[in-house]
Parts: C-alpha cells; sequence; structure tokens
C-alpha cells in the first residue's frame, strides 16, 4: 500500500526493464540480472489517476571476472624455476583483465605464506619481504558485491647464502711425508664437496684452481690429471637456485715428480794408512760418510745412509 493512499483507490505497479512497460506486483522476486525501473498508478473510484515518482535498480548477481594477477618488477635472479626462487624482495602486484557488467568496485591484494592454508591482505606494493615462501592473489569485488578471486601466483624470496661445505680431494694420495700443504708425486685425483645445503637446493657447483696463491682463479673440472709441477689451490663456488654464492676454503697441494740432486757422498775422517789405491786400502774401520750438494725445490726429507758388502 501507498504511503498516504486515500480510500476507495486501486494502485497498479509497473516494471520496465527495458523492453517496455508491464505490470507487474509490489512482491519482486527471482529477478533476473538487468537494468529495472518501476512506477506506481494509483486510480481513484470515478477513475482518476496519477503516477507515482519512478524508482530505478540495477540487479547484479553475476560475479565479475577477476582478471590475471602477475608480478611487475620482480627478477628472477637466479636459475629459470617454477615458483621463481629469486633474492629480489621488493616488486609490485599488478591485475589485468577485470570486469564486471556494472563495474569493480574494490580490488584487495592478499598474501600467504603458508603454502595458501591462511590469507591476509597486503598492498599492491611488496618490499623488504623476509625469506619464505608466498602466494599472492586479488580479490575482486563489483558494486552488488559479488567477489571473484584470482589464481594464486607463486614465489620464493631467498636472500640467503648456501652453505659451501668442503671440498674434498678424491683418489688422491699424499704420497711424501705429512707436510702442510701436501707435498706429493700424485698429480691426478677428482675434486668434489661435502657438506653443501641450502634451503631451496643447490643449483650448481664450479670448480676453480689457483697456480699464484690465490691471486687469481680459473676455472676448473673435477678431474684433475698430468699436472705439472707447481704449487695449486682449489676451491669450489657453489650457487643456489637464487643466485646466492658461497666459496668454500681453499684446498692447497704442491705436486713434486722430479727427483732431487742427490748431492756427493764422500768418506770424512778416513785415514788411507796404506798407499794410494783405488778404491782406498785401509785399516782404518771408523769414519764418518759425508754428504755434500744435496737440493731439492721443495726441501729434502730425509737422507738414508746405505751400505753395500
Amino acid at each position: 500500500t501507498l504511503a498516504g493512499q486515500e480510500a476507495n483507490t486501486t494502485v497498479a505497479y509497473y516494471r520496465d526493464n527495458g523492453s517496455g512497460w508491464s505490470v507487474t506486483t509490489a512482491n519482486q522476486n527471482s529477478l533476473a540480472d538487468g537494468e529495472y525501473a518501476f512506477a506506481a498508478v494509483v486510480t481513484d473510484r470515478a477513475g482518476n489517476a496519477d503516477v507515482t515518482n519512478y524508482i530505478y535498480v540495477t540487479v547484479d548477481n553475476t560475479n565479475p571476472v577477476a582478471g590475471t594477477l602477475s608480478f611487475v618488477g620482480l627478477t628472477d635472479s637466479g636459475s629459470s624455476d617454477t615458483p621463481n626462487i629469486t633474492t629480489d624482495n621488493a616488486f609490485t602486484l599488478n591485475i589485468a583483465g577485470s570486469s564486471d557488467a556494472n563495474g569493480i568496485d574494490t580490488t584487495v591484494y592478499q598474501v600467504s605464506t603458508n603454502g595458501g592454508a591462511t590469507w591476509s591482505t597486503t598492498t599492491a606494493s611488496q618490499s623488504g619481504l623476509a625469506d619464505g615462501s608466498y602466494q599472492f592473489r586479488a580479490v575482486v569485488t563489483d558494486h552488488a558485491g559479488n567477489t571473484a578471486t584470482t589464481a594464486a601466483i607463486s614465489m620464493v624470496v631467498d636472500t640467503t647464502n648456501p652453505t659451501a661445505g668442503s671440498l674434498t680431494l678424491g683418489s688422491y694420495s699424499d704420497t711424501g711425508s705429512d707436510d702442510t700443504p701436501d707435498i706429493t708425486t700424485d698429480n691426478a685425483f677428482t675434486l668434489g664437496t661435502s657438506g653443501t645445503t641450502d634451503t631451496n637446493g643447490i643449483e650448481s657447483t664450479v670448480y676453480e684452481i689457483s697456480t699464484d696463491g690465490g691471486n687469481t682463479w680459473n676455472t676448473t673440472t673435477t678431474s684433475q690429471s698430468a699436472l705439472v709441477d707447481g704449487s695449486y689451490q682449489f676451491r669450489a663456488v657453489v650457487t643456489d637456485h637464487a643466485g646466492n654464492t658461497a666459496t668454500t676454503a681453499a684446498v692447497s697441494l704442491i705436486v713434486d715428480r722430479t727427483n732431487p740432486a742427490a748431492g756427493t757422498l764422500s768418506f770424512a775422517n778416513l785415514d788411507d794408512s796404506g798407499s794410494n789405491d783405488t778404491p782406498d786400502i785401509t785399516t782404518d774401520n771408523a769414519f764418518d760418510l759425508s754428504l755434500a750438494g744435496s737440493s731439492d725445490a721443495n726441501g729434502i726429507d730425509t737422507t738414508v745412509y746405505q751400505v753395500s758388502t
């Protein structure tokens, strides 16, 4: 009943959905999506009629098109992984393709750090993210309150260097005395690592060699063979999937396959008691052996005297 309606009058309700006016009822339900105009015609017993003001409403029960969320300004600093594993912890979220017949009212960005179990509101601009796994999505709401959610996009922030571990020598023998660094005739062995770890995995291990005391380094292979005499240092550079690197402590050794200069052995304190013979023939059975001129680039370790009868 219209407010202020006089007695002995009738009311007819009309509705227009863009295809012309039609009679309707005061109770509207299950209206299809669309724009509607309503009016009421009041007629008294004498047949006099008057039309109310027009009122308008748009019915919208259709969810908007959420569109697609993407990263803007995100640098995938490491290898090409899915999802990205990167040192970049500052970027922007961007949504494209959102639409609704009656317009988008709000777009709310959300983040999850537990694999999508829970979500919290965030901003389009991300910065200073701590290391960890992230998922982002956007919830789009139209003017009627209908919502739609984009597919989630994922990435992993990793700004922590891997654990380099230790460089190891395989099939290697320290042939000489126990020196630091090793001095050995072994010039063929393999390089490896142990204890190398990273939360998001190791992408590559590159082995390096130096022959000038660590001033310059060159890439080498895991298999070393036919090394010429000289001093060597080896190390491994470990890189994770985000591009962070760590370097093992260097391992040093000296390859020495050159015989030492033996020098000259002579008698000392020997009394040649008889004639001058070659070899000496003498009654002297107590004397010393003397060695002179022995030398080696890496030093003499031992001198062992031998006798033959």
